[in-house]
């Protein structure tokens, strides 16, 4: 039971930010008991017990690694700063971890939702980093970041369509504006903020995540900097996806292979949008059941087989899951 309580996963560490923050900010005007509380809380769940184990996270290459490992320095900057340096090191391989999931295209793979979610976090520890070093340490300098930045505003096809391969949540057709306006801050014209229409409200999140409201609240205050959605076409090589955005419609394609992040077995995938919706549809993200994780079960599901996708059914086959499955792009063009 103690090594259960004290269990760093998604939501244990985004706790552990969330308060670290909350004292800091309030830390003189919260009663003794409930300061002492957070804090004891906090030590034990948090600080002790990433000191103590590692966590299988570490080594992850998706959204947990950023999620989790951003939250957790949080926690320590917050609340343990004279401790930060002896775990540094693990936070800084976790996040070399996370960034490794992204080519050198900056695509996310597990969709845009996931980007939101998991570069949203790494944003949050690199500003707090930043500041908390006194700007010796500038992850936003890093040209893989940049480019990672830049993914939003290619991944939204028209207004309020996103790019919806893999697990993206079409019914979120929105932007975070502290993380948009942050990044917009950092980078200037090389990022595009979407329309105002698309832009997220402070309730829009349904975990009602601290991080991202209190930096929507801060970060997202009026703009004048919103804009349309930049015609362009733009092959990512690393990713295989292939994206044109034209006067009246837009159309993306994936190539890649069936061993991705929120896997779909998608090879060959393409939507096309005429008029604010799909015409050529992809579902994106299903429900969220043990069977959707289930290794048995996952590609029985319409959402994530071939039956789900816009792909070739040859001789009544389906494609298969796994690294082995997969595409080659021969050419590029308009």
């Amino acid at each position: 039971l103690e090594k259960k309580a004290v269990f760093i996963d998604l939501f244990a560490a985004e706790t552990g930010f969330a308060l670290s923050e909350i004292l800091y900010l309030l830390d003189g005007k919260l009663r003794p008991f409930i300061r002492e509380r957070i804090t004891y809380e906090l030590h034990r769940r948090i600080i002790h017990s990433f000191e103590s184990e590692n966590c299988g996270w570490e080594t992850s290459d998706n959204n947990w690694s950023a999620v989790c490992a951003g939250s957790v320095a949080a926690a320590f900057m917050y609340t343990a700063p004279e401790r930060f340096d002896n775990v540094k090191h693990r936070i800084e391989s976790a996040m070399a971890c996370f960034l490794s999931g992204y080519g050198d295209d900056g695509v996310c793979r597990e969709g845009l939702s996931y980007w939101t979610y998991g570069f949203g976090f790494f944003v949050y520890y690199a500003q707090l980093l930043r500041e908390f070093t006194q700007g010796k340490i500038n992850l936003f300098e890093n040209e893989k970041v940049k480019a990672i930045a830049k993914f939003q505003q290619r991944a939204f096809l028209q207004e309020g369509v996103i790019l919806s391969f893999a697990d993206t949540n079409t019914d979120r057709n929105i932007y975070s504006k502290g993380l948009t306006f942050f990044l917009k801050e950092i980078y200037g014209n090389e990022i595009t903020i979407p329309p105002e229409s698309c832009a997220d409200t402070l309730d829009s999140d349904n975990c009602h995540r601290w991080a991202t409201f209190i930096r929507s609240l801060t970060w997202g205050v009026a703009s004048k900097n919103h804009g349309n959605i930049e015609k362009e076409t733009v092959y990512f090589k690393n990713a295989q996806i292939f994206i044109a955005k034209k006067d009246g419609f837009s159309f993306a394609a994936k190539c890649g292979s069936n061993d991705e992040p929120h896997n779909h077995n998608d090879i060959g995938n393409f939507v096309f949008v005429q008029d604010h919706k799909q015409i050529f549809c992809d579902i994106g993200m299903g429900e969220y059941t043990k069977e959707y994780f289930s290794a048995d079960t996952r590609y029985d599901l319409l959402v994530n087989s071939s039956r789900g996708h816009s792909v070739p059914i040859i001789n009544g086959l389906y494609q298969k899951e796994g690294n082995k499955f997969c595409g080659s792009v021969l050419s590029v063009d308009e």
